[in-house]
C-alpha cells in the first residue's frame, strides 16, 4: 500500500488482507514525508508544512507525520533498512510540487492566498539561484510483514 494507508480504515484493511493474503505472502505499508533538500531549504518547506498550512492538513495526516511507526500493526514484521526516493529538481519544479499538497490547495480554497506566494523569496534565497538543479530526497517510511505461513 504505497503512501494511502493513513486514509483506509485499519481494522478493515487488516481483517481483508488476512483474509486474501495467500501462504508465503507480504504485507508492505509505506509513505513518504517532507522532501529533504538542506538545512536552509528544509527549514522554509517545514515552516510552510507546519505553520503556515499546517492547520490545514487532514487529521490523518499525522500517521504520514509519526512516519508510519504508530500505526496498529498485526503483523510480525521485518526490519527495513532505510531508503529514500531522489530527484533533482529546479526550485520551480519543486514549488509546483509542494502547491499539490493538499494542506496547500485547502489553505488556497480557504484564504484566497497563495501559501507558496508567503515563502517564495524566503526559499528562493535559502535555493541559491533557481534554475540549478538541486538533489531532492524524500525518506521512505516502510511497514513490512513477515511471509505469512499457512
Amino acid at each position: 500500500v504505497a503512501q494511502a494507508f493513513h486514509w483506509f480504515d485499519f481494522d478493515r484493511f487488516f481483517a481483508e488482507a488476512h483474509r486474501v493474503l495467500a501462504p508465503g505472502g507480504a504485507l508492505a505499508l509505506w509513505t513518504y514525508n517532507l522532501a529533504r533538500v538542506s538545512p536552509e531549504v528544509d527549514a522554509v518547506v517545514d515552516r510552510l508544512a507546519r505553520q503556515i498550512a499546517g492547520p490545514y492538513w487532514p487529521p490523518e495526516r499525522r500517521w504520514v507525520d509519526e512516519e508510519y511507526r504508530t500505526i496498529p500493526f498485526p503483523f510480525p514484521e521485518v526490519e527495513i533498512p532505510p531508503f529514500e526516493h531522489v530527484e533533482h529538481w529546479d526550485l520551480e519544479r519543486l514549488l509546483l510540487y509542494i502547491g499539490t499538497w493538499s494542506a496547500c490547495q485547502r489553505y488556497l480554497a480557504a484564504t484566497g492566498q497563495d501559501p507558496i506566494a508567503l515563502i517564495r523569496g524566503d526559499i528562493e534565497a535559502a535555493w541559491g539561484p533557481v534554475d540549478r538543479p538541486r538533489r531532492i530526497q524524500w525518506p521512505i517510511f516502510l511497514r513490512a510483514s513477515q511471509p505469512i505461513e499457512p
